[in-house]
């Protein structure tokens, strides 16, 4: 027994799958290719996007102004709370040693003024966190 003798055809079947497969790379290099100059394409638009937003303006200008205008209003409102919260000790300082419903309604209008007043400190702390969170992104923009 012997190697099978190959068959006549067997020749021209293989010219015809070696062409079909160099047919269809092709269409994959050419699919390919497309896909690619797409992506090129998209990859130039967004750049061109990101231009058009000018990180420079927006590092430069826009972020530190927003974090001025952020410390500005901290300012003053802690400002006016502190304000607040002496013209409070003012009316208990006016009752003085008084007694009775007008004095007791004073001291409890006082009291509600400062308990009141806790916001500022909250809020504070809040815009504090904002203008953290705008420096990351101003250094991230600039990095």
């Amino acid at each position: 027994m012997g190697l099978p003798q190959k068959k006549e055809h067997s020749g021209a079947f293989d010219g015809d799958i070696g062409r079909r497969l160099e047919d269809a790379m092709r269409a994959c290099d050419d699919a390919a290719r497309m896909v690619l100059a797409q992506i090129a394409q998209d990859i130039a638009a967004l750049h061109s996007d990101l231009k058009a937003l000018a990180p420079q303006e927006i590092t430069s200008r826009r972020i530190p102004a927003a974090g001025e205008e952020l410390e500005a209003v901290v300012a003053a409102t802690e400002a006016a709370t502190h304000d607040i919260m002496q013209a409070a000790e003012g009316l208990l300082d006016a009752c003085g040693d008084a007694e009775g419903a007008f004095a007791d309604m004073v001291e409890g209008k006082a009291t509600a003024i400062f308990e009141a007043c806790t916001f500022q400190d909250i809020t504070g702390q809040r815009i504090g966190k904002v203008i953290k969170t705008l420096k990351v992104i101003e250094d991230r923009l600039n990095a």
